[in-house]
């Protein structure tokens, strides 16, 4: 059985939840220079995409802050980039974008157009994504409580 918040957020597309809200660098961007972008916007990880617009990896204010200290000012980004554990992809739906971000340890998961393109779209806040699931809820239970 499939409960009717799980149907709700199955026919919710992610397309409606990706933000144009991050911080975005090339790959040749020194550490230092990151680190100056990401303190003026912290809330969100930082999305390293190259100049064709694919998806190089991600990386958080901690990551940038410990590289700087370990000597690492004017290296490249790239040097120290994570490759995305969770990466959401346009034709998912909110209940599917909801399961891979269960174990999420970060702000934000970046949305491309598909795994084999890796072209970046935007990211996917963990609270937008709270926010899909309790609107669903409450949907569910005003249905419910209209269908007594």
């Amino acid at each position: 059985y499939e409960g009717r918040e799980v149907q709700l957020l199955r026919a919710a597309s992610v397309t409606d939840a990706i933000s144009d809200c991050y911080v975005m660098v090339g790959p040749e961007t020194s550490v230092a220079d990151a680190e100056s972008l990401h303190l003026n916007d912290p809330a969100t990880d930082m999305v390293v995409v190259n100049a064709d617009g694919r998806l190089v990896g991600t990386l958080t204010l901690f990551e940038l802050v410990t590289a700087k200290r370990n000597g690492l000012d004017n290296s490249a980004v790239a040097d120290i980039v994570n490759k995305p554990l969770s990466v959401i992809t346009v034709d998912m739906n909110m209940y599917e974008v909801m399961l891979k971000l269960h174990d999420l340890v970060g702000n934000s998961a970046p949305v491309v157009a598909d795994l084999k393109t890796l072209r970046f779209l935007g990211v996917v806040t963990e609270n937008v994504v709270i926010k899909a699931h309790d609107m669903a809820m409450a949907e569910a239970r005003f249905e419910d409580l209209g269908a007594r």
